[in-house]
């Protein structure tokens, strides 16, 4: 019976790769005379990994890395883990909390965080918030991508500060957290209408992989 079980098994491996093994190649040619200045391509690799490469000119080339899958026609995207360390120091229960933040083990310069307000980091990258809008903040830090970050509601509630450590190589221009396209007949729909349809007019659509465009900066 257990063997049994495993050539199951290994079957059903086996039919689940192949299935998937159609999807995987680069997406979207950026055109010619623009591809210096601005391009987005997408690639799904056959180890059920992607890269998304973005470039601004300005910028250079940014690359958000993380994992996929598919069911049916829904193309599943999962960023990989930010390094970032939350502790929870101390108890209160006063209607504030401070928070700390530190980046690459520095405070950031320059900085804001978002809750119900926009709030200013001081030079030692520490802001005062109140508790009640403090559940998940967005960072607005010069100089690397936005980050949404949520605390544990339970310790939150009991926690005198709360000191945030990310470390700025983790965090990558786009954040994907189970996200949802639509893949079909070679194009992949990424863009979601104010009706909740997938836009047909905005798509990557499979190319060769000789068009990759991505040069490190």
């Amino acid at each position: 019976m257990k063997k049994h079980i495993v050539i199951v098994l290994i079957i059903f491996s086996n039919i689940s790769v192949g299935q998937n093994s159609k999807f995987v190649g680069l997406y979207n040619e950026c055109e010619e005379e623009y591809s210096s200045y601005i391009c987005q391509q997408f690639q799904l690799f056959d180890d059920s990994t992607f890269i998304l490469y973005d470039l601004l000119h300005l910028r250079g080339w940014s690359l958000t890395n993380g994992t996929w899958y598919v069911n049916q026609d829904t193309l599943y995207l999962k960023s990989k883990q930010r390094d970032i360390e939350i502790s929870y120091i101390g108890n209160s229960n006063t209607d504030s909390l401070e928070i700390n933040f530190l980046v690459d083990s520095f405070p950031p310069a320059y900085s804001t965080i978002k809750t119900d307000s926009i709030y200013q980091l001081d030079s030692l990258g520490n802001c005062t918030v109140l508790r009640k809008s403090a559940t998940s903040l967005m960072t607005q830090f010069l100089g690397i991508p936005q980050t949404k970050i949520t605390f544990n509601s339970y310790k939150l509630t009991k926690a005198n500060k709360i000191r945030v450590s990310i470390e700025s190589e983790s965090l990558e221009l786009f954040y994907f957290d189970n996200e949802k396209w639509l893949i079909r007949d070679g194009k992949i729909y990424h863009t979601v209408d104010s009706l909740g349809n997938y836009h047909k007019e905005k798509y990557y659509e499979k190319t060769k992989l000789d068009n990759l465009k991505y040069k490190r900066n």
